[in-house]
């Protein structure tokens, strides 16, 4: 090849670049919400000097079953709900950008797993 005298280290020289390739990754996100649930599943504790009681869940694995079955959806649950409105959408006579963006995001909600549930008190 007919390069210039130290062509070999310009990292932005054409012969230098590696051609593009689509490479499998996992993308880890973790997301947390403050938010309450309707319990009697707590114990009271003695009022401090405020005379303020202090209450806290008494067990932990009911928090879990009261916060997915009372009141509150998952990420994941929400990303199934989206993609049911938006497939629901597609039935609709859409322009072909919207049609294109809303397959584009249901291909996006899908694939999603849960790694690891925590609930904090």
């Amino acid at each position: 090849m007919n390069e210039p005298i130290g062509a070999n280290y310009d990292v932005d020289a054409h012969w230098n670049q590696l051609p593009e390739r689509r490479l499998w990754i996992t993308c880890c996100q973790s997301l947390s919400k403050d938010t309450s649930i309707l319990t009697d599943n707590y114990v009271v504790t003695e009022p401090d000097e405020n005379r303020d009681y202090k209450y806290s869940i008494e067990d932990e694995n009911i928090i879990a079953q009261e916060y997915h079955f009372n009141e509150h959806y998952t990420p994941l649950q929400l990303l199934e709900l989206f993609k049911k409105f938006l497939t629901k959408r597609l039935e609709d006579n859409l322009p072909l950008n919207k049609f294109n963006l809303y397959r584009h995001l249901i291909s996006e909600c899908s694939d999603w797993v849960e790694n690891d549930i925590a609930y904090v008190e």
